[in-house]
């Protein structure tokens, strides 16, 4: 529930901490909102079930036969929040229709900036994934992450200025290709993404001194400063710089 309260916090405050210039003037409120406020929304056994509901398939390799099941049921999940614009992005690969789940919480103020954050719901094993790869923490707990912080905003009646889109994606284990098919359909379409916070293996540190790993990438250093600040300031949580 602490990562959660770190990540509502980042999505709300982004641009506090040296990020302000890639967003609009007027984009970043000048208070940090109640973070708190949106926690108490957070329910640790919906999350649970969640992954285990995603476990409980036995597979979701991208080219097996569940593999619409599975996001039709991530979509469904995003209606019953709320979200009536949810819907399907999907495309072809390798001989098969793949999709990635969408819903967007529209900006009060930014309507067409965006804040993407998603995960991968696909999963894989070494021996038969088309048989069994229940994948709990890659990456039903990254997907439960992106689905819980959905259904608390939508429940606290969150307002954000620019438009927030979560999204799980296909086939990640197979290259990429769930992403990689979406970000070049938004550059076709000129989408204004300027923060992308991906949700990859989130629940797979059992040291008792947990640290959250934030991955830094170009472009996106004072985000991760700003992840690391709303850690300390949320959380007991340790911060560690990945790769």
């Amino acid at each position: 529930m602490i990562k959660f309260g770190l990540l509502l916090g980042l999505i709300a405050a982004v641009g506090w901490v040296n990020a302000a210039p890639v967003f609009p003037a007027g984009a970043i409120s000048p208070n940090r909102i109640d973070v708190a406020s949106l926690v108490n929304y957070v329910n640790a056994d919906s999350i649970y079930n969640r992954i285990q509901h995603l476990q409980d398939y036995q597979t979701r390799y991208a080219q097996a036969d569940n593999h619409w099941e599975v996001a039709a049921w991530i979509k469904d999940e995003f209606v019953r929040w709320g979200y009536s614009n949810a819907y399907l992005f999907n495309f072809l690969w390798s001989g098969t229709r793949q999709f990635n789940p969408i819903a967007t919480l529209p900006g009060s103020v930014f309507p067409d900036i965006y804040i993407l954050v998603g995960g991968h719901y696909d999963s894989f094993s070494d021996n038969n994934p088309l048989l069994y790869a229940p994948g709990a923490d890659d990456n039903a707990s990254g997907t439960a992450g992106v689905m819980e912080l959905a259904r608390v905003m939508q429940a606290a009646n969150f307002q954000p200025r620019c438009s927030i889109i979560f999204t799980t994606f296909a086939g990640e284990e197979v290259g990429q290709i769930g992403s990689e098919t979406y970000a070049q359909q938004a550059l076709a379409d000129s989408l204004d993404i300027r923060l992308v916070i991906n949700l990859d293996m989130i629940g797979n540190n059992i040291d008792p001194h947990t640290l959250l790993k934030i991955l830094r990438y170009d472009g996106s250093l004072g985000h991760a400063a700003n992840a690391a600040a709303i850690t300390t300031q949320y959380t007991s949580l340790g911060t560690q710089w990945g790769y």
